[in-house]
This record gives structure tokens, C-alpha cells and sequence, in this order.
């Protein structure tokens, strides 16, 4: 499954779960445009940025094991996340 597919079913699955509330209103939650948030439901961005893909990851409630959800998808911010660490 690519991120694309994986944010698509978040996104749908929040939807179903929270009928009363308007795209537009789910992406003013998330602090997305309302036209991001249709581009990557029906996947029309290929490749999300991870700032779009931590704002819906936050909003439909992953917060627990967002970053290994991310590393998946983003492999880079491992070799990252661990170059920074080790400046420290």
C-alpha cells in the first residue's frame, strides 16, 4: 500500500465515522486547504508531503505510532531523525 492509499482510507474512515462534518470542515481541523484534502482523498497527489501526511495522521488519531507509520513511507527520516539525534 502506498502513502497515497494508506492517507485515502484514513481519510474515508474518518468520513464514515464523522458523517455530520463537511470536507471543508475536516480540513479546517487539520489545518488543510479544503482542495488538499479532495486531492489526496480521491488520490490525486501521488506523493503527499509529510507535513499533509502528519496533519491527517494527527487528525483521524494516529499519534501513538506516527513516526514508524511515517518511517515507512519516508525511509529518509530514519537516516534523518537519527543524523540529528546524534549531534546531540
Amino acid at each position: 500500500m502506498t502513502l497515497d492509499e494508506f492517507l485515502q482510507k484514513k481519510i474515508q474512515e474518518y468520513k464514515m465515522a464523522h458523517p455530520r462534518y463537511s470536507s471543508a470542515q475536516i480540513a479546517r481541523f487539520w489545518g488543510l486547504s479544503t482542495s488538499s484534502l479532495n486531492r489526496l482523498e480521491n488520490q490525486e497527489t501521488k506523493k503527499p508531503s509529510i507535513e499533509q501526511a502528519v496533519k491527517i495522521l494527527n487528525g483521524v488519531g494516529i499519534k501513538e505510532n506516527l513516526f514508524e507509520i511515517l518511517n515507512d513511507f519516508y525511509p529518509e527520516l530514519k537516516n534523518l531523525f537519527l543524523e540529528l539525534s546524534q549531534r546531540d
